[in-house]
């Protein structure tokens, strides 16, 4: 279950006064929210609208979102210049459509009207937008690189999160396939453009050297007032069934072999969300450290050697984390035995566990990294996170209380849940070998 923090809970309880100097929430009139983040050191103002729609709220043909987004803002650029200037962009994520101004202080009017044509309809034509699929298909070619690995990673995404093999929200592909877009008409981009791009959907952060007393004006006469924050939560994500599923494909890129584990994993125990993501990052960072408990001192301080090992792990909703492990054989080691190498890694260090001591040292050096933040960033940090996920907004005070309170028991428990085989959790296993060559 997804916790919902709204901020008309900013009090005093969970921001410090410093944080409540440097981010104020102003009256949103008919948007869902509006935050201004006060940077003295930043000479231009960047202000952002934040529409909560993104690839994961729609259910059509993958990539749509991403495409109108490209219509919207080129059809906004036609009436205001700004939009292509430096500074200036649009980008579509599972959650948010987002578009983005740099202006002087003495143009932010300029800057919020810019912004705000995106609700209005596009101009379009059937040429412009045939013409926007080519360069839409460019970016993807980019990321396809003539190569089959990108895809059978993509596929295997989309597998590990599909419901009655539908991919979830969460694993649908935003770039999508350009040439899906060709049956998608003025009619039809107009029709989404009325259903994702709506005011009540978006919020707006204004960051630079500038007051409320500035910047209240300017919105009063173009959102009205009397509105309150409303977060709109991303749609509920359904743990698929336990299943197990290879994926394989031949590296025709000259990187070499590779081997991926990707799991679902449920991590019971933590009725607290933030407990849970302070003591996984805690766990992440420990698993690929240098110290004796880590993933790299069993795989590269033996004969058994591997390159490049990577680790993520994050949550995906309420107690259900996803967990990806990379690695890369020396020459001569075989994927079929690097396989159960690395199964058997999780396993010795849940037998084994990790010291209090690792964990301390390991804590403290978290901490130490989140306080060499600037100040700014240190507040605005964690809002612009939660906005861009459409999670709950916990500022790093809260986080570092609760990261100084978890205890060996909960990293043990969460190793132990990372630890989990193939008849526990929703794994698919990536094979990736070397491309013969013909003799």
């Amino acid at each position: 279950m997804r916790f919902l923090l709204l901020l008309p809970l900013l009090a005093a309880s969970v921001f410090t006064s410093a944080i409540a100097q440097i981010i104020q929430e102003l009256d949103p009139g008919d948007l869902a929210g509006t935050f201004l983040i006060e940077d003295t050191n930043q000479s231009n103002v960047e202000i952002q609208l934040l529409i909560q729609s993104g690839e994961g709220d729609h259910s059509g043909v993958e990539g749509l979102p991403h495409y109108l987004e490209h219509l919207v803002w080129l059809s906004v650029a036609e009436k205001y210049p700004l939009a292509r200037a430096s500074g200036s962009n649009a980008f579509t994520s599972q959650w948010v459509t987002g578009y983005q101004v740099t202006v002087p202080a003495d143009r932010l009017n300029v800057g919020l009207d810019t912004l705000l044509a995106a609700f209005e309809t596009p101009n379009l034509d059937p040429a412009f937008m045939d013409e926007e699929i080519g360069i839409i298909a460019q970016e993807y070619e980019t990321r396809q690189d003539g190569s089959d690995v990108e895809a059978i990673y993509r596929t295997s995404r989309r597998w590990l999160y599909a419901l009655n093999e539908r991919p979830q929200g969460v694993a649908r592909d935003v770039l999508g396939v350009p040439e899906d877009f060709e049956a998608f008409t003025v009619a039809d981009a107009v029709a989404l453009h009325a259903r994702s791009h709506v005011r009540a959907k978006a919020i707006l952060t204004v960051r630079g050297g500038i007051s409320a007393g500035q910047l209240a004006p300017l919105l009063a006469t173009r959102v009205g007032t009397g509105g309150t924050f409303q977060q709109i939560p991303r749609p509920p994500f359904v743990s698929p069934p336990l299943a197990y599923e290879r994926f394989a494909t031949e590296d025709d890129r000259g990187v070499g072999a590779q081997l991926a584990i990707r799991k679902l994993i449920s991590i019971p125990g933590f009725e607290d969300t933030t407990h849970l993501q302070e003591t996984l990052g805690l766990v992440r960072l420990i698993l690929m450290s240098t110290r004796d408990e880590s993933l790299l001192t069993p795989l590269y301080y033996d004969e058994f050697l591997v390159s490049d090992l990577n680790l993520n792990a994050s949550l995906v909703d309420g107690g259900t984390a996803a967990l990806i492990l990379t690695a890369e054989p020396e020459p001569g080691i075989a994927l079929d035995a690097l396989e159960p190498r690395l199964i058997q890694v999780w396993q010795d260090i849940a037998d084994r566990g990790i010291s209090q001591d690792t964990i301390d040292r390991t804590r403290d050096l978290l901490l130490r990294e989140r306080a060499s933040q600037s100040r700014v960033d240190y507040a605005a940090g964690p809002l612009r996170q939660a906005l861009f996920s459409r999670e709950p907004w916990v500022p790093w005070e809260t986080r570092n209380a609760t990261l100084k309170t978890v205890t060996k028991a909960d990293v043990d428990a969460v190793v132990r849940a990372l630890a989990k085989g193939p008849d526990a959790v929703r794994t698919a296993l990536i094979e990736v070998r070397e491309k013969e060559t013909a003799q």
